[in-house]
């Protein structure tokens, strides 16, 4: 199935001595929504689905916390997210782990479809770490969770997209301010639907 899954960004295979495994290192350009990641956004890989339990685990890290964007998760979008906005899932149907420009703790962010996107928190403060994400549900869609590093699980039940939504999954991050790149790192990516 992911073998129309994409890498973006200028990409690297290298070992991570720190956290003793490999990784892809994926940069951005300085263009402002230039995405570094891992997505399966191709056309029928919307496969995921709420009343699948559909579930996403990514072991990631972004080595800026400011002036860029993150959206870890699963949406009715083609086009990569954030798409250089703050209004990540807006007009969407998505669920995941984001961060916006004017965040400095993770965020739950989650939208059934309608015009702006619900956020609640993930108490975990951005940092240049290496984190890992859990999207989930696991009673048919009614619920969605968000966990990070294994922490408490942020579950929410309302404003989620319909459990017979067909959703992509993708990890990225991007930049914004035109100042720098941004290095996104990819360790592990398991979906399952």
């Amino acid at each position: 199935l992911l073998n129309t899954c994409s890498l973006t960004g200028t990409a690297g295979y290298t070992y991570d001595a720190t956290d003793k495994t490999a990784k892809w290192t994926l940069t951005t350009a300085v263009t402002d929504g230039t995405n570094g990641g891992i997505n399966c956004v191709a056309t029928n890989r919307d496969i995921i689905r709420g009343d699948q339990n559909g579930y996403l685990y990514s072991k990631f890290k972004a080595d800026q916390t400011t002036n860029n964007r993150v959206y870890v998760g699963f949406s009715t979008s083609s086009t990569l997210l954030p798409n250089n906005a703050d209004t990540i899932l807006d007009n969407l149907s998505g669920v995941g782990l984001c961060i916006r420009t004017s965040d400095t703790v993770y965020q739950m962010c989650r939208n059934d479809g309608d015009a702006s996107t619900d956020y609640s928190t993930l108490t975990t403060t951005e940092d240049t770490g290496v984190h890992y994400a859990e999207v989930y549900t696991v009673d048919s869609g009614t619920t969605w969770c968000v966990k990070l590093d294994g922490g408490t699980a942020n579950c929410q039940t309302t404003e989620n997209p319909t459990s017979t939504t067909r959703m992509f999954w993708e990890a990225n991050g991007e930049t914004d301010g035109g100042a720098t790149v941004l290095v996104w790192s990819t360790y592990l990516d398991y979906v399952q639907s």
